[in-house]
């Protein structure tokens, strides 16, 4: 979260940065980055 990158406090979200991590500003940000889950039809099982 943008709130953490930007908490001069903390070295390892810079750390994080510098491997590739995004910053989010929104919890949706996050939750659309997140790969869509199957489908959730009921599956025959065998018993």
């Amino acid at each position: 979260m943008k709130s953490v990158v930007d908490n001069p406090a903390l070295a390892w979200p810079r750390q994080m940065l510098e491997y590739g991590a995004q910053v989010l500003e929104r919890t949706e940000d996050l939750l659309e980055q997140l790969p869509q889950l199957p489908s959730s039809e009921p599956v025959d099982a065998p018993f």
